[in-house]
């Protein structure tokens, strides 16, 4: 069972990994190159978007809360009046099409009622979507535009679900990102993806916090006690990976769907985080090994007091010095010798620690994030 397993596994990851580097060395070729701010210009010009730059700006967040969203709502209110449309998740596919017509109507007559009673002509306004072709329609996008609008969307699988169809239901944001003003990415290699389809894009960075006096107050750690935590699902080849570690006498905790933990709230992770000796991160998208991504990890586990050890993701350098302010490994017996160089010598890598700590709370954070949204939203 097993070796069918393995085999199954090897499979899948084959076909997204010929699909993805085809892809991505297809649209590098076609796209050249393009600039995404130049297309956002003609694109906001062609439907005469125009700001008033005496008026404030109004936000309308479209997502559901299904973990962590929240966020948004409380960092965007520090720029603005906020309105957030939420809908109870969708964890899986409707059993037909049919089915999933009947939910998708109705949530977009209930998405365009909402913005209707919160919009006004003299205010400025910011559609922020965080969601997908799944829930939303570019006949709703289009009905929302208006020259005081502007539309921007928000995805972090993209690299993988661009575009696709599950029981004839969609995934991906390729509709989505031909008819919002911008989008968003964190993934750098998804850009010519995007501008592939004609979509202005761009990859969602941030602005340094200089008025930060931030301290962090380090957590009591047992350091005689060495295990690495890992939390997330459990999918694609993470399950093999942990158990080859602990089959090398490394001592593993994870939390998540599949572990058998199971999940745990979004407190208890800041507390394991804390508490850890290191934690480890997967960047690779689906069921690839090599093809890798920014995940959300590279952000939280710095953010809340964590030793970070991720696969290593071109992202990342984006954001943080590497092996100075995060750890990153490129193979199994590489990520091994790393960590048996913290179990057996733990206090060097504190400062790698504080340091990851200290950058992240500098630059990837969502406020940060937004600093640079606004930054750029108010040079349009």
């Amino acid at each position: 069972m097993k070796i069918i397993k393995d085999i199954v596994l090897n499979i899948i990851g084959f076909i997204q990994y010929t699909k993805l580097v085809f892809n991505r060395k297809y649209f590098d070729l076609v796209v050249g190159d393009i600039d995404p701010l130049e297309v956002l210009k003609l694109k906001l010009q062609s439907r005469k978007f125009a700001f008033n730059k005496n008026q404030k700006i109004n936000f309308f967040l479209i997502f559901s809360i299904n973990n962590w969203e929240s966020i948004f709502i409380d960092e965007f209110k520090k720029f603005g009046l906020v309105k957030h449309f939420n809908w109870k998740n969708v964890d899986k596919f409707f059993e037909n099409r049919d089915l999933w017509e009947s939910f998708f109507d109705n949530l977009n007559h209930q998405i365009l009622n909402s913005f209707d009673e919160y919009y006004n002509e003299v205010d400025n306004f910011v559609v922020f979507l965080y969601t997908s072709d799944f829930c939303i329609s570019n006949e709703t996008i289009i009905k929302i535009q208006r020259k005081n609008v502007l539309i921007i969307s928000f995805c972090w699988d993209d690299l993988l679900y661009f575009k696709s169809k599950v029981k004839g239901q969609p995934i991906g944001v390729s509709k989505l990102s031909k008819a919002v003003d911008f989008n968003l990415t964190m993934s750098p290699e998804a850009i010519s993806r995007y501008l592939y389809n004609n979509s202005p894009v761009f990859f969602w960075s941030s602005l340094k916090r200089n008025d930060l006096n931030y301290e962090f107050k380090s957590s009591v750690r047992d350091i005689d006690k060495f295990y690495v935590l890992f939390i997330g699902s459990k999918y694609g080849w993470r399950g093999k990976f942990i158990s080859k570690l602990i089959q090398k006498g490394i001592d593993v905790v994870c939390f998540g769907k599949g572990w058998e933990n199971g999940s745990i709230t979004f407190d208890e992770m800041i507390n394991q985080i804390k508490l850890a000796p290191v934690t480890l991160g997967f960047a690779n998208v689906g069921h690839t090994k090599s093809i890798t991504t920014i995940k959300g990890r590279d952000f939280e586990v710095p953010l809340f007091g964590g030793l970070y050890l991720t696969q290593y993701s071109r992202g990342l350098s984006y954001y943080y010095i590497i092996n100075k302010d995060v750890l990153t490994y490129n193979n199994f017996e590489d990520c091994v010798n790393i960590l048996n160089k913290i179990k057996s010598n733990p206090m060097p890598y504190e400062i790698v620690r504080n340091n990851g700590i200290e950058k992240a709370h500098e630059n990837a954070t969502w406020n940060s994030r937004l600093l640079f949204l606004m930054d750029f939203i108010s040079k349009l």
